[in-house]
């Protein structure tokens, strides 16, 4: 019978999506000037509306289907660049048509705890965010 109402409330958690809070979010990603603009929302910001930028990867889909890192710029050890929420991050990288691709980008609001990071992830094509610009 232990087991049971264990295994009933252990379902019940799951279920419920209680746990530790994730890490992820989703990224905001439009068009500017005919290249993404990639940038993170209000919820990663501190008390004084900034975050730093940890790291930003950029994925594209090769042939095999397959995502591959094809711009990383990661400042782990010294992250000294501050963004503000729907700021466009920079990115030296010519996005290209017809190609999939993916961006992670590790901001910290705090230098002395891990639960301060926050992983912004989005998939995207130009044509995706073309469209939603049409619209």
């Amino acid at each position: 019978m232990e087991l049971k109402l264990f295994s009933f409330s252990l379902i019940v958690l799951l279920l419920a999506g209680c746990g530790h809070k994730t890490a992820f979010r989703v990224a905001s990603v439009t068009l500017s000037n005919n290249q993404p603009c990639i940038s993170v929302q209000k919820e990663s910001v501190t008390k004084d509306g900034r975050s730093k930028l940890v790291s930003v990867t950029i994925y594209q889909r090769d042939r095999a289907g397959e995502m591959r890192t094809v711009w990383e710029q990661n400042d782990i050890k010294n992250p000294t660049y501050v963004t503000l929420p729907q700021q466009c991050i920079p990115i030296s990288y010519n996005f290209e048509s017809d190609k999939e691709y993916s961006v992670s980008v590790v901001t910290d609001i705090s230098d002395d705890t891990v639960e301060s990071k926050r992983i912004w992830v989005r998939n995207f094509t130009l044509e995706e965010l073309k469209s939603q610009e049409d619209k």
